[in-house]
């Protein structure tokens, strides 16, 4: 995701298969990417709440007085689950990579289920939809355990967006051919430690 400036510090996203993401309480994550400092960045996933806030970190159930637990996902101690999450600047832009295995936000168990719709996580298909908060002037802090315990932020903006249409993009023909070739090498390089024995 690229910035036409230089001033955002984070961002909140929540994904879906097709309508828009905001409202669908305990059914989705609701992702957090804190780059307040941006050499070091932080990202952290709670079951959101389906308010239009993003307070999910602070209340786990939007649909009840009060702020009840939150429904944490992953913190900011465990990184396993993240292969990439780098913020760089060039050119007077700012862009943050995120590359994640949401394989334990997709098979989270909610604690407060949806009772409409099952949980989908971070899951998408043919069509996708969007619940994107970015944040400027974002100041941080987080708990023992890695759990948010605040996000200050000066101003945001946001994207929301339902039914955009998703592009499978196959591998190039030459990385295909690529493989092959590693599969041919590794084949013939275990035929002759074979043949050594």
């Amino acid at each position: 995701m690229v910035f036409s400036n230089k001033v955002t510090r984070g961002y909140t996203l929540a994904i879906n298969n097709d309508p828009n993401p905001k409202g669908h309480a305990g059914e989705l994550a609701l992702i957090h990417f804190d780059a307040s400092n941006q050499n070091s960045p932080k990202v952290t996933a709670y079951a959101y709440n389906g308010q239009n806030a993003i307070n999910s970190w602070i209340d786990g159930n939007g649909s009840v007085a009060g702020n009840q637990t939150p429904d944490v996902i992953e913190t900011a101690l465990d990184t396993s689950w993240i292969n990439t999450a780098t913020v760089t600047d060039a050119a007077g832009k700012r862009r943050f990579l995120l590359d994640i295995n949401v394989a334990g936000i997709n098979g989270h168990t909610p604690l407060y289920p949806s009772g409409q719709n099952d949980w989908t996580g971070a899951q998408f298909g043919n069509q996708i939809g969007l619940w994107f908060h970015t944040f400027t002037g974002s100041a941080t802090t987080y708990g023992a355990q890695g759990q948010l315990c605040d996000w200050n932020y000066n101003q945001h903006g946001w994207f929301d967006a339902p039914n955009y249409q998703t592009i499978l993009v196959p591998l190039p023909a030459g990385a295909w051919m690529g493989m092959a070739g590693l599969i041919g090498v590794g084949v013939v390089a275990r035929k002759r430690r074979a043949a050594m024995k």
